[in-house]
């Protein structure tokens, strides 16, 4: 509700890479001005229910969240900041600098 992209800490969530690559973006989205900040902190429900937008995060994935039982989110529909984490993410998945081979005969 304040601007801030908030995610609980890893040691009570899986310090996946998404995570860890969506916080990273999260910074650039501050410098743009779309964030205000970034913080890894314990969430609690009732900050879920107040806020603009949720999203989850995983395998590579971010998927808007537009309502928790029957709290609507925000508006309900994907917010400004899923949508810049997404249209980020899959950038990487195009960005050459970001692909490396798997060299797979070393394991045969």
């Amino acid at each position: 509700e304040d601007g801030c992209m908030r995610t609980p800490p890893f040691d009570s969530i899986l310090a996946s890479t998404t995570v860890k690559r969506s916080l990273a973006m999260g910074e650039r989205l501050v410098e743009e001005g779309v964030l205000k900040g970034i913080e890894q902190t314990r969430v609690h429900m009732d900050q879920v229910y107040k806020a603009k937008e949720v999203f989850l995060l995983g395998g590579h994935h971010v998927v808007p969240v537009g309502c928790v039982g029957d709290v609507v989110i925000g508006d309900g529909s994907r917010g400004p900041v899923c949508k810049r984490l997404q249209e980020m993410q899959h950038s990487d998945m195009k960005n050459p600098d970001m692909i490396h081979r798997i060299p797979f005969e070393l394991y045969n």
